[in-house]
């Protein structure tokens, strides 16, 4: 049956309901899974704004489209000029489809890019020679003969010294409360947390000082130096006073200095450095790094193992692993959705195909009648399938570079590097997908004889 234009204003709201529907359901799950409404409602918030700048963007282009092809150059294409022209008829949903094929890329390159930036940013940040072999958990007792172990094993090129650390609990910030001071969403991940304490007496290698300076060799008090984003997310400055809980005691000192740091370093990263002397009277664990060779990297982890049982021997190459094998399962939920979102798109393609059917067979059996060609006629549909599906797939792709931009730039605080294949191979794949589901849904419309098609018009 044919589509009915007196139906449209009903249609409208029954998907303005169903969409509103699905907005609020996909809300909910994503407060379900990250147990957090701020994050859902700016999900929700990127979902429907996405979808309704592609609408707007691809309802322009489609315009823009069309009066190109009324220009001489363009209009001397039949197939072109009819294809564009399908795209306006009664029933052909050409906006919707836009959108949900656009979102569907534009989920699927945000997170091709992030993954690419942010794995590209770990390589960086461990250039050719940083560590590749991490020791946690040393206690007193084992210091010594970590160290000579270390110092006597061929297969270790360099090594750092032992890191000493105390886990402790952050209490207070200026005598208040944390739990009673207004934190930022992203921030009240440091109202449970444990911190790694460790202390220096000199500067740490690729670090900056933003604000304040270094302690001198005997500081009058203890102080603590901060990591610039621990810094941002707890609203410290210099002269803050924090206090922490740990075994043994309460640690308290005054911020001496904001730092930013690039070194790939035990203790550098540290999202907390006190002074000398600060935790003498607690009881210290130590960490170390050191640079091994590739092929000797088990042997030296036997041997440790061997003889300090309780030390944990941690290889940089299993952490890249461990991160891109979560990376890997972040990018299939998403990339799942954004198919989702695909394929929604093809079955609206499909199903505005199927709907405008017999009007689709009325204008073939025209066409033919006054000598269109089969092969005129097949340029016509792929004209109309491919410009809807390259339009989907640029205009989901240059917000899905715009809004992975943002992510990078903004949240992950990485440099941002754009290249434009994907975005190319996404509006080829999207057109190739457009054409073959258009086709697909519009089987057998080519091969009815034009007096059997208008015979049953007549009828």
């Amino acid at each position: 049956q044919e589509v009915s234009d007196e139906s449209r204003p009903r249609r409208d709201r029954r998907s303005v309901i169903a969409a509103a529907a699905i907005l609020i359901g996909l809300w909910a799950i994503a407060i379900w899974v990250g147990s957090s409404v701020y994050y859902a409602s700016v999900f929700a918030a990127v979902l429907a704004g996405g979808l309704l700048l592609i609408s707007a963007i691809g309802a322009l282009l489609l315009r823009l489209v069309r009066k190109l092809c009324a220009h001489a150059i363009l209009g001397r294409s039949a197939a072109l000029r009819h294809g564009i022209a399908n795209l306006y008829r009664p029933g052909a949903h050409a906006t919707a489809i836009l959108a949900s094929l656009g979102i569907g890329v534009m989920f699927t390159l945000s997170v091709y890019f992030l993954q690419r930036s942010l794995l590209e940013e770990i390589r960086m940040t461990a250039p050719p020679g940083s560590p590749n072999l991490f020791l946690i958990n040393i206690t007193d007792r084992e210091r010594d003969g970590i160290l000579r172990l270390t110092e006597t094993e061929p297969g270790i090129l360099d090594r750092q010294p032992l890191s000493p650390a105390v886990s402790a609990q952050l209490m207070t910030i200026d005598g208040v409360p944390l739990e009673q001071i207004p934190l930022e969403e992203g921030a009240r991940r440091y109202l449970n947390a444990q911190f790694v304490l460790t202390w220096s007496r000199e500067i740490p290698p690729a670090t900056e000082i933003l604000e304040g300076s270094w302690w001198k060799p005997e500081p009058l008090e203890p102080l603590v130096s901060v990591q610039e984003l621990a810094a941002l997310a707890l609203g410290l400055k210099v002269g803050t006073v924090l206090e922490w809980n740990a075994i043994g005691g309460t640690i308290r000192a005054r911020v001496a200095n904001i730092r930013h740091t690039d070194a790939v370093r035990i203790g550098a990263n540290n999202q907390f450095i006190l002074s000398p002397g600060t935790l003498d009277a607690f009881s210290v664990v130590y960490y170390g790094a050191m640079r091994a060779r590739p092929e000797a990297i088990g042997a030296i982890q036997a041997r440790i193992f061997q003889q300090f049982p309780t030390v944990t021997v941690i290889n940089a190459a299993d952490i890249l692993e461990i991160i891109q094998d979560v990376m890997d399962r972040v990018s299939l939920a998403v990339r799942f959705v954004a198919g989702f979102a695909i394929f929604g798109g093809l079955v609206v393609l499909a199903s505005s195909i199927a709907g405008t059917r017999y009007r689709r067979m009325r204008e073939v059996a025209i066409l033919k009648t006054i000598g269109a060609t089969r092969g005129t006629l097949i340029r016509m549909f792929c004209a109309e399938f491919a410009v809807i599906g390259s339009a989907a797939g640029l205009i989901g792709g240059g917000l899905g570079v715009i809004l992975s931009a943002v992510l990078i730039g903004q949240v992950l605080d990485t440099p941002y590097k754009f290249t434009w294949p994907p975005v190319l191979l996404a509006s080829v794949t999207t057109a190739v997908l457009t054409i073959l589901a258009g086709w697909l849904a519009s089987y057998g419309i080519l091969n009815r004889k034009p007096l059997d098609i208008l015979r049953q018009i007549e009828a």
